[in-house]
């Protein structure tokens, strides 16, 4: 390709990017043949295995309720199309599974993954046993770097798949409560197992953090995002984990500043010496840099 063609086909990839939504992407991909590969790989970067609903109502039956397509038989439509073209695996980065059960995750278990970074897990604590064996070699795929798991998990669910994990790096929990847990029924886990975590996000969890230093390593933690989580169990973890955090994103009710006072305990310069970046999910593009933020917050240890 010649380098004014090429040109051009770089601004058109720069076009394609800009679309949002799977079927922008399908149809560029039907415009000019020269469009198709990136459109592939944005249109296949995030790949959802979940029930789904049937294209066309049953005008035969309008008053049935519609059975919908299982995600079983979603999962064979995606191995069959990455065994006819094998092409489009490296483009799927983010693997999200909801509401399966052991023949989908025994189909995806199958599919060899090259590029798989993300790994979305929904309703973990409500799968059945045979399914942890599939998951566990999902978790173990060398490259995989975020494992994330939304609603309904629990440190038994969790503990079963580790620690396949050892290449994570970013680990993320969403709308968990773990404060009715009393016992992890595991011991932690050696040092040289533990999966070493850079990022950690948590959303609306309570009583987690406990268990996590448990099986995880947080001793080179960067990155924390704490959304609707500094619970009674939070500042015990930042003393110990907090002293290499770089970066935090809090959600409004953790950066009032009525929540850092002295008579709270909550000096965040003692948990976070390195700070240097804090961000609001009220206003997810304003970054501040942290030495802008001590007539706020106590960032700076006393």
């Amino acid at each position: 390709m010649s380098a004014p063609a090429l040109a051009v086909q770089e601004l058109w990839d720069s076009i394609i990017d800009y679309l949002t939504s799977s079927h922008d992407y399908s149809s560029a991909a039907l415009v000019c043949r020269s469009f198709v590969p990136r459109a592939q790989r944005n249109l296949f970067r995030v790949v959802v295995i979940e029930k789904q609903p049937w294209p066309a109502m049953d005008f035969y039956n309008p008053g049935s309720p519609n059975p919908g397509i299982s995600s079983t038989l979603v999962a064979r439509r995606l191995a069959t199309l990455l065994d006819e073209s094998p092409h489009l695996l490296p483009y799927i980065q983010t693997l999200e599974i909801a509401d399966s059960g052991p023949k989908c995750y025994d189909i995806l278990a199958r599919i060899p993954w090259s590029h798989l970074q993300t790994l979305i897990i929904r309703l973990l604590a409500f799968l059945q046993t045979s399914c942890f064996e599939h998951i566990k070699a999902l978790a173990g795929i060398n490259s995989l770097r975020g494992l994330y798991f939304a609603r309904h998990a629990d440190p038994w669910s969790i503990r079963q798949i580790l620690p396949a994990s050892q290449s994570l790096t970013s680990l993320r929990l969403s709308h968990q409560d773990w404060t009715r847990i009393r016992d992890a029924g595991t011991a932690a886990l050696s040092t040289s197992r533990r999966p070493r975590i850079e990022k950690l996000s948590l959303k609306t969890c309570t009583g987690v953090t406990v268990f996590l230093a448990q099986v995880f390593d947080f001793e080179g933690l960067r990155t924390l995002e704490l959304i609707e989580s500094f619970t009674p169990d939070m500042p015990e973890f930042l003393s110990r984990f907090g002293s290499t955090v770089e970066s935090i994103t809090l959600s409004p009710p953790e950066w009032e500043p009525d929540r850092y006072k002295d008579a709270d305990g909550l000096n965040l310069g003692c948990y976070f010496p390195h700070l240097t970046t804090i961000k609001f999910t009220s206003s997810p593009t304003a970054t501040i840099d942290a030495g802008r933020m001590y007539p706020i917050l106590p960032l700076v240890g006393r």
